[in-house]
């Protein structure tokens, strides 16, 4: 038996099912550092039991993005089922309060989230209620490529990840990510000070 691990949260009976089964798994597999690391945690899977095997490689011809011009308008995206885990939510809530604050962006902007899931309704009712009206949900996008690429900044306010194949995808693109320090995020996006 081969169990895989791709994910930060697990659901409490699945947990509960995984750590039963753990002893009788031939191989453990994640897809990060991290996701092995919680699986040793959690699932009482000793350390170095989990083999990670990564789940995104780089390819060298991905279209590069546009850096944004004065006088066009700034282009954000994000990439991912629309769950609580992907934090939309909290996105819509710093917006909101940006404006409650009274700043007034230097140039306009819009946000598209590419993505489908069930809190769609939700977060048009959230970002409506909170007057946010540069948030769009684009729904499922099946070329993520084309999305990325006419995109200026890349935004993944999420919750937790485990390995993040969107955001990996928006860096390779030549995006600026702006991401949580959550999960496997915290590598591949990485502060940068100018000076």
């Amino acid at each position: 038996m081969i169990s895989r691990q791709h994910n930060a949260f697990l659901k409490p009976w699945n947990e509960r099912l995984l750590r039963l089964l753990q002893a009788r798994a031939a191989l453990w597999i994640a897809d990060s550092r991290v996701v092995a690391q919680l699986t040793a945690e959690r699932l009482r899977v000793p350390l170095g039991r989990p083999e990670t095997w990564p789940i995104y490689a780089a390819d060298p011809a991905m279209p590069q993005a546009r850096p944004w011009e004065a006088g066009e308008m700034l282009r954000l995206g994000s990439l991912g089922r629309l769950h609580p885990a992907k934090g939309y939510d909290v996105l819509i809530a710093a917006l909101a309060r940006l404006k409650a604050d009274g700043f007034r962006p230097p140039v306009p902007f819009e946000i598209a989230i590419a993505g489908d899931g069930a809190q769609g309704p939700r977060l048009t009712a959230l970002a409506s209620a909170a007057g946010v009206g540069e948030l769009r949900l684009a729904g499922y996008m099946s070329d993520n490529r084309t999305f990325l690429e006419g995109r200026h900044l890349y935004l993944q306010p999420s919750r937790r990840e485990g390995f993040c194949i969107a955001a990996d995808e928006a860096l390779t693109t030549g995006l600026p990510v702006v991401a949580t320090n959550v999960g496997e995020l915290a590598f591949p996006v990485r502060p940068r000070v100018n000076g």
